[in-house]
């Protein structure tokens, strides 16, 4: 799929079916490789143990409806958990006890449930419940449930018993398959809350039901320079507003917000902090946001990681640029060296959320909007621009896409440093220096640690002209 822009455009209802095209057969990748695994360890070990009850009973499902089990493969929490799984086995034990949950309602022909004769653990979220992401909800086990408790299930044939692990004398039976569309003895069932109108559910409790909890934020940004915690807008009404600006202000995000993001997970940001978060693993997966003082914070988190996603679905990076794993390098926008494809990710996402600052600017939104915030970003901007100009190898279609971004971040240039007089910009440039020496002092070897700081504010590109030769065809398309 080619993109055209750096930034979000109109999308064709044959661009949506190819997107849903990619993210499925990506999925079922995922799956495969699963599955694979499992065979593979014979039986043996907590990959095999954890995760093969999910796979056994997603088999039992495509042997009796083979149509809905394809469904459930498509699913994005199979592309979100599975990955995880590998990495250890109480990673497969975490990842299994968040897909179980969601068999808990499907039925075979015969009226049983897929997982008859399996027993298996889950882990109760904060509140008790249990997230399942198919049914979109939260389960509670009436007088077993407990905030992170690990709940033990053996099923059998139109009943299940669960009990504490910590103390198996408090146990229920129920049955199972679930009825949602019924009262359930022993169970309640709450729908995730349905964000309108981007219909998509908000996932409570994000950081454990989507087991982030040792995740490092993608992108931690800070709310201006205020000292105090002015307190945040409940994230779901922030989202509604946050809508009503992108559909003023870029319309076509709210299209690829649509395309490309399945559920939201409301994650907490530090206490006390002017910090909102925002992350993702990939096309296709759950965005998880901190709660923001002003939705304006939403809108930009949004495009954020939607260019993220973006990014990931259409630009085969390894293609592209040729030293996309070498590590080491500065990086503006964090605190910590960065492998260059972390530059690569960051300018893409920073660059669109220049832009669209400077369209809420210009549509007359810019309640949180400070010109030291925005040459801040744009000074980050460049100097990856000069990084990637003077360290990475670049294919033909690189070349193109940053002919491009450069153009971008020229016309960014003349619009931010109109806004900022010599004074702010003199502070500006003090703080980001600050930084990259704090960055240099940590990576005394970074590549890029002579990168000239206040030579990179000019936004003059003595490669841009190399950069267009490779852009005589015009537009940014995939290889």
């Amino acid at each position: 799929m080619p993109i055209h822009s750096l930034f979000p455009e109109c999308l064709t209802g044959a661009e949506c079916q190819d997107i849903q095209s990619r993210l499925t057969a990506g999925r079922f990748r995922t799956l495969t490789a699963a599955t694979r695994r499992a065979l593979a360890t014979g039986g043996r070990g907590g990959f095999s143990t954890y995760i093969g009850d999910f796979l056994q009973a997603l088999n039992r499902l495509l042997q009796d409806d083979a149509e809905r089990a394809a469904e459930l493969a498509g699913h994005w929490s199979v592309d979100f958990f599975l990955p995880a799984a590998a990495d250890s086995d109480l990673a497969a034990r975490d990842a299994a006890s968040r897909l179980l949950p969601s068999l808990l309602c499907e039925r075979l022909s015969d009226g049983t449930s897929p997982l008859m004769g399996l027993g298996f653990e889950t882990r109760c979220l904060e509140d008790g419940a249990l997230p399942a992401f198919i049914p979109q909800g939260r389960i509670f086990i009436r007088g077993v449930s407990s905030p992170l408790e690990w709940l033990h299930w053996e099923c059998g044939a139109g009943t299940a018993t669960v009990w504490r692990a910590s103390d198996p004398s408090i146990n229920q039976t129920i049955p199972v398959p679930l009825s949602l569309s019924a009262v359930s003895p022993g169970v309640q069932f709450y729908p995730f809350h349905d964000l309108d109108p981007w219909k998509l559910p908000l996932i409570p409790s994000g950081e454990e039901a989507l087991l982030l909890n040792a995740s490092q934020p993608e992108y931690a940004a800070p709310e201006g320079d205020h000292t105090e915690d002015s307190g945040t807008v409940p994230v779901a009404r922030s989202l509604v507003e946050a809508h009503d600006i992108l559909l003023r202000v870029w319309p076509e995000v709210v299209d690829w917000a649509k395309a490309l993001i399945p559920a939201i997970a409301e994650v907490p940001a530090p206490s006390g902090s002017n910090t909102h978060f925002s992350g993702s693993f990939g096309p296709g997966l759950p965005i998880y946001l901190s709660g923001v003082r002003d939705p304006l914070f939403h809108a930009e988190d949004l495009l954020h990681e939607l260019q993220h996603q973006r990014f990931h679905l259409a630009i085969p990076s390894e293609a592209w640029f040729e030293r996309w794993h070498d590590g080491g390098f500065i990086s503006p926008y964090r605190a910590d060296p960065r492998p260059l494809s972390g530059l690569h990710l960051g300018l893409h996402a920073f660059v669109g959320v220049n832009e669209f600052r400077l369209r809420a600017l210009e549509a007359g939104i810019s309640s949180v909007i400070s010109p030291s915030e925005l040459l801040r970003t744009h000074r980050q901007n460049l100097f990856v621009m000069r990084t990637v100009l003077t360290h990475e190898r670049l294919s033909a279609d690189a070349r193109r896409y940053y002919a491009t971004m450069a153009h971008a971040l020229q016309r960014h240039g003349r619009l931010i440093e109109s806004m900022v007089d010599e004074e702010t910009a003199g502070r500006v440039d003090a703080r980001f220096e600050e930084h990259i020496a704090r960055v240099r002092a940590d990576a005394p070897d970074a590549e890029n640690g002579s990168v000239p700081v206040h030579a990179a504010a000019i936004g003059e590109f003595e490669g841009i002209a190399a950069l267009e030769r490779g852009a005589a065809n015009g537009g940014i398309h995939e290889n």
